[in-house]
């Protein structure tokens, strides 16, 4: 049933870029040029060069998040932050775990310090944890994340462990690409978004750098495929939809 449309190629290189072009107009220093930056090249957005490596991966860490099923209820994100840390800690990005509801149930932070720590920091924020699924539903299983066509399909893709994957990897390319930032780059993958926002709620607790962000890139807004335009993909942005 849910998919999304994320190819090895165009189709998952153009959010990735999106993501980078977002974090360099809000954190790039003085080598950046936040206002050239553009998705319409998509392995170059700004001074940052896109590795087609990096680019590759955003199917194959989707799929693995799928995988690591953090059906909700009964949660256990942990798998998914585990996942991401490695591949965070992998570029050298260090990666904070920490248990919300049990050692199962946990949120992750990770930060690219910029130049001028007293800056409110950008917030990437996206939530591992994914609403339950019945087989039965399915054309095909739905914790298996198989890759059908030009879709992932599998519960969790759209809402929104795609956008995850994206988030994990925009940190890494920043990182590979030593972008000089001026404020902080976090990235806080969070729990129980899918029930009570304990997950959330614990995070705002845990981490000033949550509660005093500068400003926050997590989901809302949409894609039209093919729809308006025939052969263009249309994708909308919500503004301050979560308040």
């Amino acid at each position: 049933m849910a998919g999304t449309s994320l190819t090895p190629t165009t189709r998952a290189a153009l959010p990735l870029a999106f993501l980078i072009a977002a974090a360099l107009f809000g954190c790039a220093g003085s080598q950046a040029t936040p206002g050239s930056s553009t998705i319409a090249t998509p392995t170059v957005v700004g001074t940052v060069e896109l590795d087609p490596a990096l680019i590759d991966e955003v199917v194959p860490l989707t799929q693995a998040l799928v995988r690591a099923r953090a059906e909700n209820p009964p949660g256990r994100e942990r798998a998914v932050a585990e996942l991401i840390a490695a591949r965070l800690r992998a570029a050298g990005v260090e990666a904070e775990l920490r248990a919300f509801a049990g050692p199962e149930r946990v949120n992750l932070l990770a930060v690219l310090p910029g130049s001028n720590r007293t800056l409110p920091p950008l917030l990437l924020m996206g939530h591992s944890d994914v609403v339950p699924a019945d087989a039965a539903d399915w054309s095909s299983p739905p914790w298996a994340g198989l890759h059908v066509g030009d879709r992932v399909v599998g519960r969790g893709v759209i809402d929104m462990l795609g956008m995850v994957a994206l988030q994990t990897l925009t940190l890494v390319a920043l990182k590979d690409a030593g972008v000089p930032l001026e404020r902080d780059v976090v990235l806080l993958i969070e729990g129980d978004e899918e029930a009570d926002g304990a997950g959330v709620e614990a995070a705002l607790r845990d981490w000033p750098a949550v509660r005093g962000a500068w400003a926050v890139l997590t989901e809302g807004g949409f894609l039209l495929e093919d729809y308006l335009r025939p052969g263009e993909d249309i994708a909308a942005i919500s503004i301050a939809e979560k308040g």
